[in-house]
């Protein structure tokens, strides 16, 4: 239910490899950061193939989940989805990871986002 909002109204961001969408919505209770990440079956069509490169995806975003700055009360979600049919190595799907995490840091950052507003 919330990866079809976000498809519906979040806000996205792209790199080489790998494309963000993302949401911030108001919390009621605590903040939060919900993480997925997908790779098309149309892309590489064997089980072992998409879930190696999820695997590299989860292990960059746990080495950098610290950096995403985050104002109380807000939930985020974010979706991360890999965008290419060749396999690239963990250097570069790191790199591109810390790339759109900062972009989304400095739209954070830029005030962008009210706490009445949904993206």
């Amino acid at each position: 239910m919330e990866i079809s909002r976000l498809f519906e109204d979040g806000k996205f961001s792209f790199s080489d490899h790998l494309k963000l969408l993302w949401k911030i919505s108001p919390s009621t209770q605590t903040s939060c950061i919900k993480i997925a990440v997908s790779v098309p079956k149309r892309y590489f069509k064997f089980s072992y193939q998409r879930n190696k490169l999820k695997r590299k995806m989860r292990e960059s975003i746990r080495l950098n989940r610290n950096s995403i700055s985050q104002t109380s009360m807000q939930k985020i979600n974010l979706l991360f989805i890999y965008k290419t049919n060749s396999e690239i190595e963990f250097e570069k799907i790191n790199n591109e990871i810390v790339f759109l995490l900062n972009l989304l840091n400095q739209k954070l950052s830029k005030k962008e986002i009210l706490e009445t507003d949904t993206i």
